[in-house]
């Protein structure tokens, strides 16, 4: 069994017949939180694996990145924290990323702080599906 997966007890619910309890394999979620030249950007949820990736790809996608040039590194700080250092021409990554309301992200940080706490670890009981 990988680290990106986890064997857990669910209760089968079939449209007819009975319900049953059985062992099932569920991917692992975990906090990502992106900072950018040392300032917490966002926090998100997602499978481990491939971060540096699926940073850059974020700050593509959310248009905080037009370019991998702005970008001089895409570090991993910790297994949960990816550390994005601007090049010295990524003044409009720079610019873009101090425009973000970042009070929508701070409240979801705070929320996720718990879960990158370890509180997540545990048996979470049986998942009814």
């Amino acid at each position: 069994m990988s680290t990106s997966t986890a064997r857990r007890r669910v209760l089968r619910v079939p449209v007819s017949g009975a319900a049953d309890y059985r062992a099932d394999l569920l991917a692992v979620e975990e906090p990502l939180e992106i900072r950018v030249d040392g300032e917490p950007l966002m926090v998100t949820m997602r499978t481990p694996g491939d971060d540096i990736d699926l940073t850059a790809g974020f700050l593509f996608t959310e248009g905080l990145l037009t370019r991998l040039a702005e970008v001089r590194e895409i570090r991993m700080c910790d297994e949960n924290v990816a550390a994005v250092t601007v090049a010295d021409d990524g003044g409009l990554l720079r610019a873009r990323v101090n425009a973000v309301d970042r009070g929508q992200e701070l409240s979801h940080h705070q929320r996720v702080r718990g879960v990158r706490q370890g509180q997540h670890r545990g048996d979470p009981g049986p998942v009814c599906l």
